[in-house]
């Protein structure tokens, strides 16, 4: 009976709240979204103040205890969780990371995605060209004025300029393909990255940024200023 209560507990539902402020042209309209995903945590568990991994026995008492344990996610470069953080000091809270974003002047991570025409693209591969990052919520909330608006800021980017630009996005493979593919030309569309968002600490849809032929973060863009797009490349010079 202890065996099996540690099997259940050790695979745990995640309720991940997803947040988006999608710009209109008169407001801001929030979606709340929960997600819920079953995750194995045997071997994948740590305490984070000690670094000391956490037994099944431990977390089945624990979560026995207190069923409203919070766990933080520690993503690799593929976005796949490579291992779970219990905080003693703050258990039924994961602490704020928002911090964590990348910031203008950093280095942006260098993921690994695979695209709806099963392309993988790296970023660290994409050094030497500037690269502008998308992160767009599910596409029926999407606000297609804006999308097209930023679809039109890629159209005004001189040819000469080497650029990749990659759009994430909060659906499915089949959503994306149907609803962005025949809009969106010059993109490389991912789908399923909610543990991209989760990772990079990105919850305002949509997100978009440029980053340098050096990988770093120069601006974050909105409705207001994606015209700016080409203007920004081209007054750092083309590459």
């Amino acid at each position: 009976m202890k065996k099996a209560l540690a099997t259940l507990c050790f695979l745990l539902l995640l309720i991940v709240p997803l947040s988006s402020f999608c710009q209109s042209n008169a407001d801001t309209v929030t979606h709340k979204i929960a997600a819920v995903h079953k995750e194995k945590l045997t071997g994948r568990l740590y305490n984070a103040s000690t670094g000391n991994p956490i037994s099944s026995e431990e977390f089945s008492e624990m979560i026995a205890e207190n069923p409203e344990i919070k766990l933080e996610r520690i993503y690799n470069n593929r976005g796949v969780v490579e291992k779970f953080l219990y905080h003693p000091e703050s258990p039924n809270f994961i602490p704020d990371q928002a911090a964590n974003k990348p910031q203008e002047g950093e280095v942006f991570p260098d993921l690994i995605v695979n695209s709806v025409d099963e392309e993988e693209v790296s970023i660290a591969h994409l050094k030497g060209q500037w690269i502008i990052i998308r992160f767009g919520f599910f596409t029926k909330m999407m606000d297609m004025n804006d999308y097209g608006m930023y679809l039109e800021s890629l159209e005004n980017i001189p040819s000469e300029i080497a650029y990749t630009a990659i759009h994430f996005s909060l659906d499915n493979e089949q959503e994306v393909i149907k609803t962005l593919k025949p809009l969106s030309k010059k993109e490389k569309l991912v789908a399923n990255c909610r543990n991209f968002f989760d990772m990079l600490h990105i919850k305002n849809m949509p997100t978009t940024l440029l980053v340098n032929p050096q990988q770093k973060v120069v601006k974050y863009f909105t409705r207001e200023n994606y015209s700016e797009i080409p203007m920004v490349i081209t007054s750092n010079g083309i590459n």
